[in-house]
Protein backbone atom coordinates (compact mmCIF):
# COMPACT_ATOMS: atom_id res chain seq x y z
CA UNK A 1 0.00 0.00 0.00
CA UNK A 2 2.58 2.38 -0.74
CA UNK A 3 2.24 6.20 -1.00
CA UNK A 4 -1.15 5.93 1.35
CA UNK A 5 -2.12 8.19 3.38
CA UNK A 6 -3.70 8.14 6.74
CA UNK A 7 -5.34 12.28 7.57
CA UNK A 8 -6.12 12.19 11.46
CA UNK A 9 -8.06 15.70 12.32
CA UNK A 10 -8.61 16.96 15.72
CA UNK A 11 -10.03 19.90 17.05
CA UNK A 12 -7.32 20.64 19.63
CA UNK A 13 -3.38 19.11 20.11
CA UNK A 14 -3.14 20.54 22.94
CA UNK A 15 -2.31 19.02 26.18
CA UNK A 16 -6.16 18.89 27.98
CA UNK A 17 -6.84 17.04 24.55
CA UNK A 18 -3.60 14.53 25.14
CA UNK A 19 -5.92 11.23 25.29
CA UNK A 20 -7.94 11.73 22.27
CA UNK A 21 -5.32 13.25 19.75
CA UNK A 22 -1.99 11.11 21.23
CA UNK A 23 -4.72 7.60 20.40
CA UNK A 24 -5.65 9.16 17.18
CA UNK A 25 -2.01 9.37 15.65
CA UNK A 26 -0.55 6.08 18.21
CA UNK A 27 -0.35 3.56 14.83
CA UNK A 28 1.79 5.90 12.69
CA UNK A 29 5.03 4.57 13.49
CA UNK A 30 3.82 0.71 12.75
CA UNK A 31 1.63 1.60 9.59
CA UNK A 32 4.67 3.33 8.28
CA UNK A 33 6.04 0.31 8.06
CA UNK A 34 3.78 -0.94 5.64
CA UNK A 35 4.63 2.52 3.82
CA UNK A 36 1.16 4.14 5.02
CA UNK A 37 1.60 8.02 5.56
CA UNK A 38 0.34 9.44 8.87
CA UNK A 39 -0.86 13.31 9.52
CA UNK A 40 -2.43 15.34 12.29
CA UNK A 41 -4.39 18.09 11.48
CA UNK A 42 -5.41 20.48 13.75
CA UNK A 43 -6.54 23.81 14.39
CA UNK A 44 -4.34 24.91 17.79
CA UNK A 45 -1.01 25.53 18.55
CA UNK A 46 -0.06 21.89 19.82
CA UNK A 47 2.15 21.43 22.81
CA UNK A 48 5.45 19.14 20.73
CA UNK A 49 7.61 19.95 18.47
CA UNK A 50 7.77 16.65 16.95
CA UNK A 51 6.10 13.33 16.55
CA UNK A 52 8.01 10.11 15.33
CA UNK A 53 6.31 9.00 11.78
CA UNK A 54 3.43 11.90 11.96
CA UNK A 55 3.58 15.19 9.81
CA UNK A 56 1.98 17.48 11.84
CA UNK A 57 -0.61 20.03 9.62
CA UNK A 58 -1.77 23.12 11.57
CA UNK A 59 -4.39 24.57 9.71
CA UNK A 60 -4.64 28.31 9.63
CA UNK A 61 -8.69 28.58 9.29
CA UNK A 62 -11.13 25.85 10.26
CA UNK A 63 -13.58 27.13 7.76
CA UNK A 64 -14.84 24.96 5.34
CA UNK A 65 -13.66 27.21 2.37
CA UNK A 66 -10.14 26.17 3.21
CA UNK A 67 -10.49 22.52 2.65
CA UNK A 68 -10.28 23.03 -1.34
CA UNK A 69 -7.10 24.75 -0.37
CA UNK A 70 -5.92 22.03 1.41
CA UNK A 71 -7.11 19.24 -1.38
CA UNK A 72 -4.23 21.61 -3.61
CA UNK A 73 -2.28 22.14 -1.04
CA UNK A 74 -1.39 18.74 -0.02
CA UNK A 75 -2.07 16.95 -3.10
CA UNK A 76 -4.71 14.68 -1.57
CA UNK A 77 -5.23 11.78 -3.95
CA UNK A 78 -9.34 10.24 -3.60
CA UNK A 79 -7.46 6.77 -4.53
CA UNK A 80 -5.08 6.86 -1.75
CA UNK A 81 -6.21 8.94 0.94
CA UNK A 82 -8.03 8.20 3.81
CA UNK A 83 -9.53 10.23 6.23
CA UNK A 84 -10.34 9.61 10.25
CA UNK A 85 -12.08 12.52 12.06
CA UNK A 86 -11.94 12.12 16.18
CA UNK A 87 -14.58 13.19 18.21
CA UNK A 88 -17.82 14.58 18.19
CA UNK A 89 -19.68 18.29 18.24
CA UNK A 90 -16.84 20.16 16.73
CA UNK A 91 -15.61 20.74 12.80
CA UNK A 92 -13.83 17.51 12.36
CA UNK A 93 -17.31 15.75 11.77
CA UNK A 94 -18.17 18.79 9.30
CA UNK A 95 -14.81 18.45 7.32
CA UNK A 96 -15.27 14.79 7.03
CA UNK A 97 -18.79 15.09 5.85
CA UNK A 98 -17.12 17.67 3.26
CA UNK A 99 -14.53 15.48 1.98
CA UNK A 100 -17.09 12.65 2.04
CA UNK A 101 -18.61 14.49 -0.91
CA UNK A 102 -15.64 15.33 -2.60
CA UNK A 103 -15.26 11.33 -2.79
CA UNK A 104 -12.59 10.36 -0.43
CA UNK A 105 -13.08 8.05 2.41
CA UNK A 106 -14.36 8.59 5.82
CA UNK A 107 -14.21 7.07 9.22
CA UNK A 108 -15.75 8.62 11.70
CA UNK A 109 -15.05 8.40 15.26
CA UNK A 110 -16.80 9.75 18.13
CA UNK A 111 -14.42 8.44 21.32
CA UNK A 112 -17.17 8.28 23.86
CA UNK A 113 -18.55 11.85 22.94
CA UNK A 114 -22.50 10.01 22.39
CA UNK A 115 -21.71 8.06 25.40
CA UNK A 116 -25.28 8.18 27.56
CA UNK A 117 -23.35 10.13 30.41
CA UNK A 118 -21.71 12.61 28.02
CA UNK A 119 -25.28 13.17 26.17
CA UNK A 120 -26.75 14.27 29.57
CA UNK A 121 -24.56 16.77 29.75
CA UNK A 122 -26.14 20.12 28.53
CA UNK A 123 -28.77 17.74 27.48
CA UNK A 124 -30.88 19.70 25.30
CA UNK A 125 -28.03 21.66 23.75
CA UNK A 126 -26.23 18.33 22.51
CA UNK A 127 -30.25 16.57 21.27
CA UNK A 128 -30.61 19.75 19.19
CA UNK A 129 -26.93 19.47 17.43
CA UNK A 130 -27.37 15.67 17.56
CA UNK A 131 -30.28 15.56 15.35
CA UNK A 132 -30.19 18.79 13.51
CA UNK A 133 -26.51 18.14 12.36
CA UNK A 134 -24.35 15.44 13.82
CA UNK A 135 -26.33 12.37 13.05
CA UNK A 136 -26.90 13.66 9.62
CA UNK A 137 -23.42 14.13 8.97
CA UNK A 138 -22.16 10.93 10.69
CA UNK A 139 -24.36 9.07 8.19
CA UNK A 140 -22.23 10.32 5.29
CA UNK A 141 -19.22 8.57 7.12
CA UNK A 142 -18.44 5.40 5.22
CA UNK A 143 -17.56 3.06 8.63
CA UNK A 144 -18.39 4.17 12.23
CA UNK A 145 -15.07 3.60 14.62
CA UNK A 146 -16.02 2.48 18.27
CA UNK A 147 -13.25 2.39 20.33
CA UNK A 148 -14.94 -0.19 23.14
CA UNK A 149 -17.33 -2.88 22.70
CA UNK A 150 -19.96 -0.94 25.06
CA UNK A 151 -19.91 2.41 22.60
CA UNK A 152 -19.95 0.01 19.60
CA UNK A 153 -23.86 -0.60 21.07
CA UNK A 154 -24.42 2.90 22.10
CA UNK A 155 -23.81 3.69 18.57
CA UNK A 156 -25.69 1.48 16.42
CA UNK A 157 -29.43 3.30 18.40
CA UNK A 158 -28.27 6.41 16.49
CA UNK A 159 -27.24 4.88 13.67
CA UNK A 160 -28.89 1.89 12.97
CA UNK A 161 -28.10 1.07 9.44
CA UNK A 162 -24.49 1.85 9.55
CA UNK A 163 -21.43 0.04 9.30
CA UNK A 164 -19.84 0.27 12.79
CA UNK A 165 -16.83 -1.23 13.89
CA UNK A 166 -14.98 -1.73 17.13
CA UNK A 167 -11.26 -0.98 17.30
CA UNK A 168 -9.97 -0.12 20.45
CA UNK A 169 -7.20 2.39 21.29
CA UNK A 170 -3.76 0.50 22.45
CA UNK A 171 -0.50 0.74 23.28
CA UNK A 172 3.08 -0.07 22.52
CA UNK A 173 4.78 -3.33 23.79
CA UNK A 174 6.83 -2.58 26.94
CA UNK A 175 8.88 -5.30 28.69
CA UNK A 176 7.60 -7.39 31.91
CA UNK A 177 6.81 -4.97 34.80
CA UNK A 178 9.92 -5.51 37.60
CA UNK A 179 8.48 -6.32 41.19
CA UNK A 180 7.43 -3.53 42.98
CA UNK A 181 8.58 -2.12 46.17
CA UNK A 182 5.92 -2.31 48.56
CA UNK A 183 6.84 -0.82 51.71
CA UNK A 184 4.96 1.80 50.40
CA UNK A 185 1.84 1.53 48.26
CA UNK A 186 1.10 4.28 46.08
CA UNK A 187 -2.25 5.22 44.42
CA UNK A 188 -1.94 6.95 40.82
CA UNK A 189 -4.66 9.49 39.13
CA UNK A 190 -3.46 10.37 36.11
CA UNK A 191 -5.87 12.29 33.86
CA UNK A 192 -7.01 15.59 33.21
CA UNK A 193 -8.46 17.37 36.61
CA UNK A 194 -12.37 17.21 34.94
CA UNK A 195 -15.74 16.63 36.59
CA UNK A 196 -16.56 13.99 34.40
CA UNK A 197 -13.31 11.89 35.67
CA UNK A 198 -14.81 11.86 39.41
CA UNK A 199 -11.72 13.17 40.90
CA UNK A 200 -13.60 14.67 43.31
CA UNK A 201 -15.48 12.29 45.20
CA UNK A 202 -12.19 10.06 44.81
CA UNK A 203 -10.04 12.45 47.10
CA UNK A 204 -13.41 12.64 49.41
CA UNK A 205 -13.22 9.28 49.96
CA UNK A 206 -10.22 9.05 50.64
CA UNK A 207 -9.70 11.68 53.36
CA UNK A 208 -12.82 9.72 54.83
CA UNK A 209 -10.69 6.11 54.63
CA UNK A 210 -8.49 4.61 56.50
CA UNK A 211 -5.66 5.16 54.24
CA UNK A 212 -5.29 8.84 54.90
CA UNK A 213 -2.67 10.56 56.41
CA UNK A 214 -0.79 7.19 57.01
CA UNK A 215 2.40 6.68 56.19
CA UNK A 216 2.10 3.27 54.15
CA UNK A 217 -0.18 4.97 51.28
CA UNK A 218 0.13 7.58 49.09
CA UNK A 219 -2.56 9.37 46.52
CA UNK A 220 -0.74 11.00 43.59
CA UNK A 221 -2.41 12.95 41.23
CA UNK A 222 -1.21 14.03 37.69
CA UNK A 223 -2.60 15.34 34.95
CA UNK A 224 -3.64 18.73 33.73
CA UNK A 225 -6.16 21.23 35.47
CA UNK A 226 -9.53 22.01 33.55
CA UNK A 227 -11.30 23.54 36.86
CA UNK A 228 -11.42 20.25 39.72
CA UNK A 229 -7.83 21.63 41.56
CA UNK A 230 -9.76 24.15 43.10
CA UNK A 231 -12.34 22.28 44.33
CA UNK A 232 -10.40 19.05 45.65
CA UNK A 233 -7.66 21.85 47.12
CA UNK A 234 -9.57 21.69 50.96
CA UNK A 235 -9.43 17.64 50.66
CA UNK A 236 -5.62 18.41 49.72
CA UNK A 237 -4.88 20.59 52.38
CA UNK A 238 -6.50 18.16 55.10
CA UNK A 239 -4.19 15.38 54.07
CA UNK A 240 -0.21 14.72 53.89
CA UNK A 241 -0.61 11.60 51.71
CA UNK A 242 -2.31 13.38 48.52
CA UNK A 243 0.30 14.78 46.32
CA UNK A 244 -0.88 16.91 42.99
CA UNK A 245 2.35 16.26 40.74
CA UNK A 246 0.80 18.54 37.73
CA UNK A 247 0.98 17.45 33.90
CA UNK A 248 3.59 14.54 33.65
CA UNK A 249 4.89 12.93 29.86
CA UNK A 250 7.81 10.70 28.69
CA UNK A 251 10.17 9.56 31.27
CA UNK A 252 8.80 11.46 33.96
CA UNK A 253 5.61 9.39 33.45
CA UNK A 254 7.48 6.11 32.51
CA UNK A 255 8.50 6.55 36.52
CA UNK A 256 5.66 7.57 37.90
CA UNK A 257 3.61 3.82 36.55
CA UNK A 258 7.44 2.18 37.84
CA UNK A 259 6.74 3.14 40.95
CA UNK A 260 2.97 2.59 41.45
CA UNK A 261 0.44 0.08 42.35
CA UNK A 262 -3.09 0.75 41.97
CA UNK A 263 -4.27 2.99 39.18
CA UNK A 264 -7.24 4.85 39.81
CA UNK A 265 -10.22 6.22 37.23
CA UNK A 266 -13.84 6.68 38.75
CA UNK A 267 -15.14 7.98 35.71
CA UNK A 268 -18.60 8.87 35.11
CA UNK A 269 -17.98 8.35 31.13
CA UNK A 270 -15.08 7.65 28.94
CA UNK A 271 -14.75 6.32 25.64
CA UNK A 272 -11.92 3.59 25.74
CA UNK A 273 -9.23 5.26 28.30
CA UNK A 274 -5.64 4.32 27.02
CA UNK A 275 -4.35 5.83 30.39
CA UNK A 276 -5.56 2.51 32.02
CA UNK A 277 -3.88 0.31 29.29
CA UNK A 278 -0.68 1.96 30.14
CA UNK A 279 -0.97 1.53 33.47
CA UNK A 280 -1.67 -1.97 33.52
CA UNK A 281 1.22 -3.07 31.36
CA UNK A 282 3.20 -1.54 33.88
CA UNK A 283 1.87 -3.82 36.07
CA UNK A 284 -0.82 -1.34 38.17
CA UNK A 285 -3.71 -3.12 38.99
CA UNK A 286 -7.05 -0.77 37.88
CA UNK A 287 -9.55 0.78 40.41
CA UNK A 288 -12.01 1.54 37.61
CA UNK A 289 -15.67 2.71 37.30
CA UNK A 290 -18.36 1.21 34.67
CA UNK A 291 -17.98 4.13 33.05
CA UNK A 292 -14.94 3.25 31.79
CA UNK A 293 -16.01 1.20 29.52
CA UNK A 294 -13.86 -1.44 29.62
CA UNK A 295 -15.47 -3.98 31.40
CA UNK A 296 -13.77 -6.89 30.31
CA UNK A 297 -11.05 -6.27 33.19
CA UNK A 298 -13.73 -6.92 35.93
CA UNK A 299 -14.86 -9.71 34.04
CA UNK A 300 -11.52 -11.20 34.50
CA UNK A 301 -11.32 -10.49 37.66
CA UNK A 302 -7.96 -8.14 37.00
CA UNK A 303 -9.41 -4.63 38.26
CA UNK A 304 -11.42 -3.51 41.34
CA UNK A 305 -14.80 -1.66 40.46
CA UNK A 306 -15.16 2.02 42.24
CA UNK A 307 -18.30 4.28 40.57
CA UNK A 308 -17.40 8.12 40.74
CA UNK A 309 -19.48 7.63 44.56
CA UNK A 310 -17.97 8.81 47.83
CA UNK A 311 -19.19 6.27 50.10
CA UNK A 312 -17.94 3.27 47.51
CA UNK A 313 -14.89 4.80 46.78
CA UNK A 314 -14.22 5.08 51.00
CA UNK A 315 -15.58 0.85 51.06
CA UNK A 316 -12.72 0.42 48.22
CA UNK A 317 -9.99 2.07 49.86
CA UNK A 318 -10.78 0.41 53.53
CA UNK A 319 -11.10 -3.24 52.03
CA UNK A 320 -6.95 -2.82 50.57
CA UNK A 321 -5.90 -1.52 53.53
CA UNK A 322 -7.19 -4.69 55.51
CA UNK A 323 -5.63 -7.12 52.53
CA UNK A 324 -2.24 -6.73 52.31
CA UNK A 325 -0.96 -5.95 48.83
CA UNK A 326 0.96 -9.20 48.29
CA UNK A 327 -2.32 -11.22 47.87
CA UNK A 328 -3.52 -8.61 45.22
CA UNK A 329 0.21 -8.39 43.59
CA UNK A 330 -0.37 -11.33 41.07
CA UNK A 331 -2.97 -9.29 39.61
CA UNK A 332 -0.02 -7.48 38.33
CA UNK A 333 1.53 -9.50 35.67
CA UNK A 334 -1.59 -10.73 34.66
CA UNK A 335 -2.74 -6.86 33.84
CA UNK A 336 0.37 -6.79 31.74
CA UNK A 337 -0.16 -10.15 30.11
CA UNK A 338 -3.72 -9.03 29.37
CA UNK A 339 -2.86 -6.18 27.72
CA UNK A 340 0.09 -6.84 25.53
CA UNK A 341 -2.32 -9.90 24.29
CA UNK A 342 -5.18 -7.69 23.41
CA UNK A 343 -4.05 -3.70 22.72
CA UNK A 344 -0.70 -3.94 20.98
CA UNK A 345 -0.58 -0.75 18.89
CA UNK A 346 0.86 -3.42 16.45
CA UNK A 347 -2.34 -5.31 16.33
CA UNK A 348 -4.54 -2.06 16.15
CA UNK A 349 -2.52 -1.20 13.30
CA UNK A 350 -3.31 -4.22 11.07
CA UNK A 351 -6.78 -3.56 11.59
CA UNK A 352 -6.54 -0.07 10.94
CA UNK A 353 -4.55 -1.32 7.60
CA UNK A 354 -6.93 -3.81 6.45
CA UNK A 355 -10.08 -1.25 7.30
CA UNK A 356 -7.94 0.68 4.63
CA UNK A 357 -8.08 -1.76 2.05
CA UNK A 358 -11.25 -2.34 2.41
CA UNK A 359 -12.14 1.62 2.27
CA UNK A 360 -9.89 1.86 -0.91
CA UNK A 361 -9.71 -1.17 -2.93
Amino acid sequence: MGDFRVINIVDNAQTVNFGIWNSAIATAKHLQNHQVVSELWFPTVPNFNEIDAIDPVQLSSIHITAVEKLIEQRHLDIRKTVFFTHGAWQFPTRWGAYFRKKGFKWVYSPHGMLEPWSMSQKKLKKTIYLNLFERRMGKQADVIRAVSKIEMGNLKKYFPKKRIIHIPNGVDVVEAPAAKKNDVINFLFLARLHFKKGVLPMVEAWTKSSLNNSPSYNLLIAGPDQGELERIQPYLDQSNNIKYLGSVYGEEKKALFERCHFYLLPSYSEGFPTSVLEAMQYGLIPIISSGTNFPEVHENGLALKAEPDTAMLIEVFNKIKQEPYTNLSSNACKCFEYVQAHFSLKNIAKQQLKLMHELLD
